[in-house]
């Protein structure tokens, strides 16, 4: 059993090589700079109870008042922007070999992460950020992401990999949620707003 102590926990997964269960939280709302950042962290590897940080410390040791202690709570291995609203996340499979649609080399045994964005608007009326998918590089030996976490990047582990949904303006089409791979090897994503489920899989079937 893993006992999780942060926010709003969204996003779980499983890798394919490793066996470890990846889990995420989406944050909190009326944050000042950004801060605390979303993430995603291979939660089965951690002691458990397992802490966060929320509500007293930022998960780089931060604290928000002098009595907090924030020395043993955890670095997770994966951020992204706060307001992303982090919801779905699935390893690419690593063998796929012979199915039509499996995507080529480079992405297999790496992560996808479903984006809901933000309902927080900045001083234009737009909202921080827009609902996309990322995709994630991850080691195939170390089972980590390539790029370690830049606590002054949050955007600087993951691609932009599925994106479309909000135009300059804050007007959105969509709004992403669940993401996962097919039988075929063709990676589907959600759309909570219309409905939808979007099909993406290469142009060349058996890359």
């Amino acid at each position: 059993m893993l006992t999780l102590l942060g926010n709003n926990r969204f996003a779980f997964a499983i890798d394919p090589k490793s066996k470890a269960v990846w889990s995420g939280g989406a944050g909190q709302d009326s944050l000042s700079g950004g801060h605390p950042y979303e993430y995603l962290d291979p939660v089965s590897t951690r002691p458990t109870p397992s802490d966060y940080g929320w509500p007293v410390c930022e998960e780089n040791h931060v604290a928000y008042t002098q009595e907090a202690n924030c020395s043993t709570i955890i670095i997770p291995k994966l951020v992204f922007p706060a307001y992303s609203t982090i919801i779905g996340a699935t390893f690419y499979p690593l063998k796929l070999n012979g199915l039509p649609y499996a995507f080529p080399a480079k992405w297999r045994g790496s992560l996808f992460v479903s984006m809901r964005g933000s309902w927080h608007v900045n001083s234009s009326g737009v909202p921080w950020d827009a609902p996309h998918v990322a995709f994630v590089p991850f080691g195939l030996k170390t089972r980590m992401p390539i790029k370690s976490v830049n606590w002054g990047d949050p955007y600087s582990q993951w691609i932009e990999f599925f994106t479309g949904f909000q135009d300059a303006k804050g007007n959105r089409i969509g709004r992403c949620t669940g993401v996962a791979v097919g039988p075929k090897g063709s990676l589907f994503v959600a759309d909570d707003t219309t409905g939808n489920i979007y099909r993406i899989r290469p142009t060349t079937a058996n890359c």
